[in-house]
């Protein structure tokens, strides 16, 4: 742009009058124009800076969002153990199907267990067991190794287990208290379930134990006490 002209894209329109040889009659007049024209731009420009300036002071801010933090899940509480059924006062010590199929699936280790009722018909059948001791050598025979399932009153109850008397003579004619049966104790150990507080001798139980021989076994337990009887 030369030096005096208006800024690009300004378009000035001037009005000159003339005299009668033909010159302008002022050239203070179009300087005049000019300079109105040059300072109503600028004035223009000064306001349209102040506006946006206005503007700019305003204008509110955008709030910023803050994406909440998520909780951590709760603890899922663990499940609590089903509560076992209470000790009947009257225990009925009868072997069932049903009962024998809950034992298997408790003790699949014992499947096939043999029963300690079973056991004593065998024994009482030979007249020739008149001794204790060939007695538990015949139980012996017949047990040793295996789990058997042992059902009566405890008896030497201690801290960790307790004896069964196994029955090996049947009851003489006449004798109501059944005084004439002969029988050998079977130490059962470590049994499980069994509590020395609250099953005292002479309770009844039916215990699941691994027959060691000579009247010994163990591990054992107590099924009712487990739940699984």
């Amino acid at each position: 742009m030369k030096s005096g002209a208006p800024p690009d894209g300004v378009i000035v329109m001037v009005r000159v009058t003339f005299d009668t040889r033909g010159l302008p009659r002022s050239r203070g007049a179009m300087t005049t124009v000019k300079t109105s024209i040059v300072t109503a731009a600028c004035i223009a420009l000064l306001a349209g800076g102040c506006d946006n300036a206005t503007k700019s002071a305003n204008a509110k801010p955008k709030p910023t969002t803050t994406a909440a933090a998520t909780p951590p899940p709760a603890a899922t509480p663990a499940p609590k153990p089903a509560a076992k059924p209470e000790r009947p006062s009257q225990l009925d010590t009868k072997l069932t199907d049903a009962r024998r199929d809950k034992i298997d699936k408790a003790h699949p280790e014992a499947k096939g267990f043999l029963v300690m009722a079973d056991l004593q018909d065998k024994l009482k059948k030979n007249k020739a067991l008149k001794a204790k001791e060939k007695a538990m050598s015949a139980f012996d025979a017949m047990a040793k190794g295996k789990w058997v399932l042992f059902t009566g009153p405890l008896t030497n109850a201690g801290d960790k287990g307790f004896s069964i008397g196994v029955t090996y003579t049947p009851r003489q004619k006449g004798d109501v208290m059944g005084m004439s049966r002969q029988f050998f104790l079977v130490k059962l150990t470590d049994v499980k379930g069994f509590n020395p507080n609250s099953m005292k001798n002479g309770t009844m139980v039916a215990v699941l134990a691994k027959y060691e021989g000579k009247g010994e076994a163990g591990p054992a337990y107590e099924l009712v006490a487990e739940g699984d009887w």
